[in-house]
């Protein structure tokens, strides 16, 4: 198959999508005896097999058979200003010859100081190597900072794969949502809902044991549950009034949302944020920013007594990520690319809708900023039709069949267009009028194989 070339599909694109996928299936094969379901993040698999890629360019990628996909994964959120953007791939190629992880260095000084113009709750940043670490080290910092113990999350959040942040992340929500965590930590975890009313929030951080509090700003799965247009201020109103730490996981929101993230544009700033992705333009590596005061506990020339917090990490800083960071938060310092991201999706999610509602489909398309998500129900349960994005809740979402999801990710990608997790995407500042033309001929054909195939309701 040429470069640049889509595949064809049959109404359910089982045949033609494995045939012209030879090569991910062979490296799947050598993949699947090497390492646990073949992959090394469990997003990753996929039915019949997960694509292997080669490369990225603007607002596409390519797979190993040279199959060309428009991309709504954007390296899981990472990549703002689409994939190898000149000013990042230099960049990296500079300081690749660096050679000395593990030591201080004056990129450091300069990504830190972007992170705290651009960030408004950033008043100290540390760096980590991956967002799962900081959204960890937040909760520490919290914990040490009160001397209380519980922490509260919100139901259907995701803030990481540790500990703490698999409780309350699916159904049941007063469960883990992996084996292996010891039930004296889920006695220190307490899970709400996004739908409490301002008095209910008080009533939960009433007492003097809440630690922190931890949550997307987005609501859950950057956006997929949105949140009740008070819930931030009355969350805020709530922590502060009761010493409680307010950490809000713009891992994938900051930079995103806007240069400074939700915070910037809500003007409700938390304690603590939590940073990932675009910050360090697509390479490993997070951050935690936020109040002075409880930063400053990581200072080593305080003793535990003092609630000084141990951190260490071989690779926090690391100077390549540094670079590509520095690169791509000057790059979207000045919001032109999130604009065109949010302009360019904004008409999807019209598009989207409108094929929607011509077909009949039991669902619709809604979301914010630069992403979104479709919300399709199952033929095999009770057709709810007063579904919308204001009464969306985690438990209905996730309601969708896996099977259901699967099927839309397989329709769309062989049809060149690949999509994030659950129902959903989000764009770059690359993406332009070609690419929505492109997207919306793929959804169309995807969900009219669909409706053939009776794997989604119609109303």
């Amino acid at each position: 198959m040429t470069e640049g070339q889509t595949t064809a599909t049959s109404p359910t694109g089982a045949t033609t999508y494995a045939d012209q996928r030879g090569r991910s299936n062979e490296l799947f094969a050598q993949a699947a005896t090497l390492a646990p379901a073949g992959v090394h993040h469990n997003l990753r698999s996929a039915a019949p097999f997960p694509l292997f890629y080669e490369r990225g360019e603007g607002p596409y990628k390519w797979d190993a058979d040279g199959n060309r996909y428009l991309c709504y994964a954007m390296g899981q959120g990472s990549q703002i200003l689409g994939y190898s953007p000149p000013a990042v791939v230099e960049a990296v190629r500079k300081h690749a010859a660096f050679g000395i992880p593990g030591g201080s260095h004056a990129l450091e000084i300069e990504w830190a100081r972007l992170v705290g113009e651009l960030i408004p709750s950033a008043e100290r940043t540390r760096f980590l190597a991956s967002g799962t670490e900081a959204t960890m080290l937040a909760l520490r910092l919290a914990r040490a900072h009160t001397g209380r113990s519980t922490v509260v999350r919100v139901q259907g959040h995701y803030n990481g794969w540790h500990d703490y942040g698999l409780i309350g992340y699916r159904a049941p929500f007063d469960e883990a949502a992996t084996a292996g965590i010891p039930d004296e930590v889920l006695a220190t975890v307490r899970t709400i809902r996004s739908d409490l009313s301002p008095s209910e929030l008080e009533e939960v951080f009433a007492g003097e044991d809440v630690a922190a509090v931890i949550l997307e700003p987005s609501g859950a799965s950057w956006g997929t549950v949105p949140l009740p247009s008070h819930f931030l201020a009355s969350l805020r109103d709530a922590t502060s009034r009761h010493g409680t730490v307010l950490i809000f996981d713009e891992v994938i929101t900051a930079f995103r949302w806007a240069p400074g993230g939700i915070q910037s544009l809500t003007g409700i700033t938390p304690d603590l944020t939590s940073l990932g992705k675009i910050l360090t333009g697509g390479l490993p590596g997070g951050a935690v920013a936020g109040a002075a005061e409880i930063l400053d506990l990581l200072r080593p020339d305080k003793s535990p007594r003092e609630g000084y917090v141990l951190h260490h990490g071989t690779f926090n800083g690391h100077p390549v990520p540094a670079a590509a960071g520095i690169a791509t938060l000057t790059g979207a310092a000045s919001g032109e690319a999130q604009q065109a991201a949010d302009g360019h999706v904004a008409a999807l999610r019209a598009g989207l809708q409108e094929i929607v509602e011509s077909l009949s489909i039991a669902g619709f398309a809604y979301g914010d900023s630069s992403v979104f998500h479709l919300y399709l129900q199952s033929p095999d349960g009770e057709v709810v039709g007063d579904v919308s994005p204001e009464t969306m809740t985690t438990e209905r979402y996730l309601a969708m069949p896996r099977s259901l999801i699967a099927a839309l990710h397989r329709e769309v990608r062989s049809r060149g267009v690949d999509l994030f997790s659950y129902n959903g995407g989000m764009a770059s500042g690359a993406h332009g009028d070609a690419e929505l033309e492109l997207a919306l001929s793929a959804f169309d054909g995807a969900l009219r194989a669909l409706v053939q195939t009776g794997v989604v309701a119609t109303a």
